[in-house]
């Protein structure tokens, strides 16, 4: 009897397989919240000269701001108050006065806006930095998520040395001067935390779920970078690193991944005397203690696509050759 040959695919199935491989990659790729790549430069010059916008929200805009600290939220209220006082009570006094705490809400509608212009009345506020506290509040319109909602902030800000956390405290704010004193230099022009350096560790209580969801897309990442925590949401960069960056993408949760490997690091860094390696800060990453996290199972399958693609469609390939560290 003749075996049974395999079945091959038909020119039909090719051609539909084909077209949706690429539309999921402009999707991940080249399609920003109003379908445009997001390019730093032109967005940075436009927020300038218009810096002054209702949506905008500060009580103090005429202190010299070295340092800026960039907090996307959703439904973060409980942990506005205890995250303002972190962030400003770890760092020293002259360095509070000169680094603002930029919080970009979409919109949450659950008195996160309240609970900061309690902050800005507080007595001693100024002291405390809490005047340093920017509200930017977005509409729906004006787009929505994580990584739209980093590049809103770092178009906001005033400061030299830009530094993405989260708000859940899961990203220790105790860390936040080592990180100011190495981007204080341009030829550190890249600073990423990392759950992943000696003598760090993670919660033990961290879900399984999502340390299986970590680990696979760090596997796939790491080919990319030479990051241990390529994937990691706590991460520092100088402004002319951003504004130099190539275009990119604004939707999901990847921002800190793209920038790392769009962005002229390397180059940067040589042109000021360093040695073009990345500077990784090590740190023990927490667990949420309020609220609840907005990494879905819609987001979480976009992360994982995407670094997949980024690994595996040559796209990686590029990257690798014009913007890796080595």
């Amino acid at each position: 009897m003749r075996a049974r040959q395999p079945r091959r695919p038909t020119t039909r199935r090719l051609i539909i397989g084909g077209l949706f491989l690429l539309v999921v990659v402009y999707y991940l790729f080249f399609s920003g919240d109003d379908g445009e790549l997001y390019h730093p430069a032109e967005r940075v010059a436009a927020r300038g000269a218009s810096r002054a916008s209702s949506d905008s929200k500060s009580n103090n805009t005429k202190i010299d701001i070295k340092n800026s600290i960039i907090v996307p939220t959703y439904h973060e209220r409980p942990n506005i108050r205890p995250l303002v006082t972190a962030v400003f009570g770890a760092l020293p006094a002259d360095l509070r006065l000169q680094t603002e705490l930029i919080i970009v809400d979409d919109n949450s509608r659950d008195g996160t806006a309240e609970v900061v212009e309690e902050l800005w009345e507080e007595d001693g506020a100024y002291d405390k930095g809490y005047v340093n506290v920017v509200l930017v509040v977005r509409t729906k319109d004006e787009g929505t998520g994580l990584s739209s909602a980093v590049l809103r902030g770092f178009e906001e800000a005033r400061g030299e040395s830009l530094v993405v956390m989260d708000a859940d405290l899961q990203h220790p704010p105790s860390t936040l001067p080592t990180f100011f004193a190495a981007l204080a230099s341009p030829a550190t022009p890249f600073v990423i935390g990392t759950r992943y350096a000696p003598g760090t560790k993670i919660n033990a209580n961290w879900p399984l779920y999502r340390r299986v969801i970590s680990w696979g897309a760090r596997s796939l990442a790491r080919p990319l970078t030479s990051a241990s925590d390529p994937m990691s949401g706590f991460f520092g960069l100088r402004r002319e690193l951003f504004i130099a960056s190539q275009p990119l993408t604004a939707t999901g949760f990847k921002i800190g991944l793209e920038l790392l490997l769009k962005s002229p690091i390397r180059e940067l860094s040589e042109e000021h005397g360093g040695t073009g390696r990345l500077k990784e800060v090590g740190y023990a990453f927490g667990v949420r203690s309020e609220g609840s996290s907005k990494l879905g199972a819609k987001v979480r399958c976009n992360l994982l696509l995407t670094v997949f693609l980024l690994r595996f469609l040559r796209y990686g390939v590029f990257v690798r050759r014009r913007f890796l560290l080595h």
